[in-house]
């Protein structure tokens, strides 16, 4: 019964914590790179009744696409095909799992480092878990290969638009600056995981099930249209979810866009009439890539002639055993959406930052990697941290030769915290998704977490002397 509702208690655990504190530490804001002090606003027991359903009401659209996956792989169950191709990948490394752990986590952190979007990311892991499990990897060692995988290419993000689009835009730099150091964080980060699951992997205890996969009978049917299909429309999101113009000030897609859009037949706007609301390629939100994964589940159905009321049930079927991920991924966010529905905009976070930032004279590279830990635990989502961390930071520390640090910190600090605070959402909704407790993954990640806080620690220092 603990094991089952760990992850709850967590996050309950969590919004009891911050409301203590809402009783002893004012709210304050920021603006302008100017701290305004607010009152004492007390979270009372009506505001935490409520606060779940709020959390549901905001979030969920953000989350609805752990149910899309789970739908996804309904329909890759139905098709039989599926089981063939994990049972034909883990033949093939079963001599040499190593191997193919290291291809898993090498293979997500890039796409976390240079790509960004974890959240569909994530579409990857039950395939990766799959094969992992049937390797003999446990639970844990399987979500770390995996779910950590990606967040060590947020630790060492190099070209990600969600996490360096964000920074070079509010410190205004450039991609080039401190790029070696985020090298050297990515290569540490990830090779230090690597041994750290191959240590550990045969400690961890094994998954009696596989979620999100069911043994079939093998079928002659080749399992290359999926394999085909699945890379295609992961390109697809990847491609259409990157802000292309932001990033690289590449305008092919805007600029294609507009030139549909607006071409008319004998003065009617035929083309954006039949485009309707379609969203440029480069500002894709996450309904877009819903939108594909579900136009990938029909394709793949009807490429292995299944009928539309199979693939529907498949897929309902696949969405009702992530019902539970959905539901601990959308609480994840139970913090954020006290700051989401404060009509003032102030929060205790800001107080505690503005106290950061101002111990000593100077930038303080410690006192600003607290101020990230703690606004990651309020502020899960970077886009939205980075708007609050960052446009503090740079109304209190004027001196822009610290902002290359300020940035490695900032996305270093926030990496290392999704891999274990209870309110980061891809973290909980892994730990839901195989069934692991919160203390259970606790007990097997600190050790690897103190390890990796002396890696981010010494490659911070090296870059502070040398930049």
């Amino acid at each position: 019964m603990k094991k089952k509702y760990s992850l709850l208690l967590a996050l309950l655990a969590s919004l009891l914590f911050i409301a203590i504190l809402t009783w002893i530490i004012p709210s304050g804001s920021y603006s302008y790179g100017t701290f305004t002090k607010g009152e004492i606003a007390p979270l009372g027991i009506g505001d935490l009744l409520k606060i779940p359903l709020w959390t549901f009401s905001t979030i969920f659209q953000f989350t609805l696409i752990f149910l899309v996956i789970g739908g996804f792989y309904g329909v890759l169950n139905k098709t039989s095909v599926y089981s063939n191709l994990v049972e034909s990948v883990s033949k093939k490394f079963k001599k040499k799992p190593q191997v193919f752990l290291i291809i898993t986590v090498v293979s997500l952190a890039l796409l976390s480092s240079v790509m960004g979007g974890i959240s569909y990311l994530f579409l990857l892991v039950p395939f990766f878990v799959a094969v992992l499990s049937k390797l003999g990897y446990g639970k844990c060692s399987s979500l770390l290969a995996t779910v950590g995988a990606l967040f060590a290419g947020v630790i060492g993000s190099t070209y990600s638009f969600d996490i360096n689009g964000y920074i070079n835009y509010y410190l205004s730099l450039n991609l080039s600056v401190g790029i070696i150091y985020k090298i050297l964080l990515f290569v540490f980060t990830v090779g230090l995981l690597i041994l750290f699951i191959l240590k550990l992997s045969k400690k961890d205890e094994e998954a009696k099930e596989i979620p999100l996969y069911e043994e079939a009978k093998k079928t002659d049917n080749s399992y290359v249209p999926l394999v085909i299909t699945v890379i295609i429309g992961l390109v697809i999101c990847l491609v259409g979810a990157f802000s292309w113009s932001d990033m690289y000030g590449l305008s092919f897609f805007k600029d294609s866009y507009t030139a549909i859009t607006e071409a008319t037949v004998g003065g009617y706007p035929l083309f954006k009439n039949i485009l309707g609301s379609v969203s440029v390629i480069g500002n894709w939100s996450m309904q877009d890539v819903n939108i594909v994964i579900i136009l990938m589940s029909l394709l793949i159905g009807w490429l292995y002639s299944l009928k539309l009321k199979d693939i529907v049930d498949a897929f309902v079927k696949g969405a009702k055993e992530m019902i539970p991920t959905f539901i601990y991924a959308t609480l994840a966010n139970i913090i954020i959406v006290i700051l989401m529905n404060s009509s003032t905009g102030q929060f205790i976070n800001y107080t505690i930052m503005n106290f950061l930032f101002n111990l000593g004279d100077g930038f303080n590279a410690l006192a600003h990697g607290l101020a990230v830990l703690f606004d990651s635990f309020v502020i899960n989502y970077f886009p939205y941290l980075s708007s609050d961390v960052l446009n503090t930071a740079i109304g209190v520390y004027t001196d822009t030769s610290v902002y290359p640090i300020i940035g490695l910190v900032t996305q270093a600090v926030y990496g290392l915290a999704m891999f274990i605070l209870p309110t980061s959402l891809v973290l909980i909704a892994g730990l839901s998704y195989l069934n692991i407790s919160y203390k259970e993954w606790f007990k097997y990640i600190w050790r690897y977490l103190l390890y990796l806080l002396v890696v981010i620690i010494l490659v911070v220092v090296v870059a502070a002397l040398l930049i």
